[in-house]
């Protein structure tokens, strides 16, 4: 089981270094506020950074040990993939709603009024503070 989370660990070293270039065109500062290229960079080398100690780590556990939330840890995964993908038709800001209601109804097994409550609340505070705040304006998709 190791070479499998080894395998995984480098798939997301490719995927954080990916972002990386994927940003480096963009502005990291622009006049006095974060420019759109900083959270890509950021958020890149956090990831490469992460999944290569856990890739490179020596193998003094014994197996990987999936454990009762494997499955909740999976349809997370799932559902980060399908924010990804939704950006450009929904946009930033309905994919993120969309994203954490289903994380909180569906992962975090909260009842779903309260992850309805909670998703709103959560996406409200993130607009405000990158619309409004930082002038970063989220992403706009194609249907929305």
């Amino acid at each position: 089981m190791r070479n499998l989370e080894r395998l995984l660990a480098l798939a997301l070293v490719a995927v954080g270094a990916l972002g990386i270039y994927a940003a480096i065109d963009l502005s990291l500062w622009d006049e006095y506020t974060v420019g759109p290229g900083a959270a890509p960079m950021a958020y890149g080398a956090i990831l490469l950074v992460c999944s290569a100690f856990v890739a490179f780590k020596p193998t003094t556990s014994g197996p990987i040990e999936w454990g009762p939330n494997f499955p909740r840890a999976v349809l997370l995964l799932a559902l980060a993939a399908g924010l990804a993908f939704s950006i450009d038709y929904i946009g930033f800001t309905g994919g993120l709603f969309l994203f954490s209601f289903a994380g909180l109804a569906w992962v975090a097994r909260i009842k779903i009024h309260y992850a309805l409550l909670l998703a709103a609340i959560w996406v409200a505070i993130l607009y405000g503070v990158f619309v409004y705040l930082l002038h970063i304006p989220f992403p706009r998709g194609a249907w929305f």
